[in-house]
């Protein structure tokens, strides 16, 4: 996994208040650092002397330091396909979260608590507040509440954690069998859950009636399952309601049990995965070219036949998730608030976002159209759920000797099958056979999205047809 490792100082506690003073994000594979940036940021507003006091950063330093908007790019490049990381994450997340909000930009990463963490790892603690920590387990942390030196605090304390926790992965069942028998849903025992597979796959719970109420994936099933069971909020509640007993199916591939696991929960409509079980996708995202040669983005909600006619980039559950979409790719690629339909104003003259630097003044004649045309094309195939080619990827199988293979066709997923893996690679499989074991499955733009980060990430082997 990638982790970036986030501290920030601001003007006061409450993100809908305050600001951000400083930042830092250090990159980190978990085992050891890959790269650091750090800045300070004009928060334009005073800083107060009870945080100067508190940080040693004044109103002088932070002059003529860059305004937030004038690094958001960066953090948005620096963090994504990353874990956000941080000490009590809650607050530098929700601080980030705002800023960006501010901006018009919907900012989500999945993030881990160095607190919540440390707890786990070593429990009875009077104390997990990050300079008590370090003192504890020798943590160098000089310059305490500075970006920096907290977030390279951080990023040792993960260390150790995250070795300490995979020394404990091995005695899982160990750990977890402090959880009472009585627990557990009813039918169920702690033999039968130590009884299911470490091995990646998909999981189903199901009711006393065996009708199907949830459908999850994980890499460890077993794991996964305990960890359900040991949750105390509501979902949590409803499973240890509900749930009598369980099935699985191994996939080996991590990919194969994202992609199956979307296409069971649309098949089974299981009613825990409420907001996973949409199948259909009404709203798209749609490109048009002006009458002066622009690209324009827009969203709309077609029927069958207006589908056929729109130059269609993505689909989309809901009008939300659609403008959310178009504020991630105007932010990321510096598109035009006005030509991604974020925004209205007079023809000719600057965009709200050229006056944030976010874009860079098409809509007033200041950047060379085909320059524009060329960005807006890079963010569609970004996001795109139709693919513009055909391929297989390859991926690891149920068993050292097996392989996973995935069909991309006519543009979308068409399901997936395994095969011996051949006793040596070869540079251009055969095609017909990769083809022959492919059972058939219906994708969507959910699949899409996972086959395409997996792709993007050089995670599978891909093999053009």
């Amino acid at each position: 996994m990638k982790f970036a490792i986030v501290d920030l100082e601001t003007t006061g506690l409450k993100a809908s208040k305050h600001k951000i003073t400083e930042i830092a994000i250090i990159l980190h594979d978990g085992e050891q650092e890959i790269s650091r940036w750090h800045t300070l940021i004009n928060p334009e507003v005073k800083i107060n002397t009870a945080i100067t006091e508190l940080t040693g950063i004044t109103n002088d330093n932070v002059s003529t330091a860059p305004k937030f908007y004038e690094v958001a790019k960066k953090i948005v490049e620096l963090t994504e396909d990353h874990v956000f990381v941080g000490h009590n994450v809650r607050f530098d997340y929700t601080f980030l979260r705002e800023e960006f909000a501010r901006l018009g930009f919907t900012y989500t990463r999945k993030q881990l608590c160095t607190l919540q963490l440390a707890r786990r790892v070593f429990p009875g603690g009077k104390s997990y507040a990050l300079g008590k920590l370090c003192k504890k387990l020798n943590i160098y942390h000089q310059d305490a509440h500075r970006a920096i030196a907290d977030a390279q605090a951080t990023a040792e304390l993960m260390t150790i954690c995250l070795k300490k926790d995979q020394q404990r992965d091995s005695e899982v069942d160990t750990l977890k069998s402090t959880m009472r028998e009585s627990l557990l849903p009813g039918g169920l025992s702690m033999k039968q859950i130590h009884n299911l597979p470490d091995q990646c796959g998909v999981y189903y719970f199901l009711n006393s009636r065996k009708e199907v109420v949830y459908v999850g994936k994980s890499q460890n099933i077993r794991r996964r399952v305990l960890e359900h069971f040991a949750q105390k909020d509501d979902k949590g509640n409803r499973l240890h309601n509900q749930v009598r007993s369980i099935r699985y199916k191994l996939t080996g591939s991590e990919l194969v049990a994202l992609l199956f696991e979307s296409h069971e929960i649309k098949r089974l409509l299981p009613v825990i995965n409420r907001a996973q079980t949409r199948r259909y996708f009404p709203f798209v995202l749609h490109k048009v070219i002006d009458e002066n040669g622009v690209s324009q983005l827009h969203v709309n909600r077609p029927n069958a036949s207006g589908f056929l006619t729109l130059d269609v980039v993505a689909e989309y559950s809901s009008q939300a998730k659609a403008k959310g979409a178009l504020q991630f790719i105007q932010q990321e690629y510096d598109l035009c608030g006005r030509y991604v339909n974020l925004e209205k104003g007079k023809a000719g003259t600057p965009c709200f976002h050229y006056h944030l630097k976010s874009c860079l003044g098409v809509c007033a004649g200041l950047e060379d159209v085909d320059g524009y045309n060329a960005r807006v094309e890079e963010a569609c195939n970004h996001i795109k759920t139709v693919f513009g080619k055909d391929f297989f990827l390859l991926d690891e199988g149920r068993t050292p000797e097996e392989e996973a293979v995935i069909l991309i066709e006519n543009g979308r997923y068409q399901g997936y099958g395994y095969r011996p893996k051949p006793k040596r690679r070869v540079a251009s499989p055969c095609k017909k056979k990769l083809r022959a074991v492919i059972e058939p499955y219906r994708g969507n733009p959910e699949t899409a999205r996972i086959i395409k980060r997996y792709v993007r990430e050089g995670n599978v082997r891909v093999v053009e047809i």
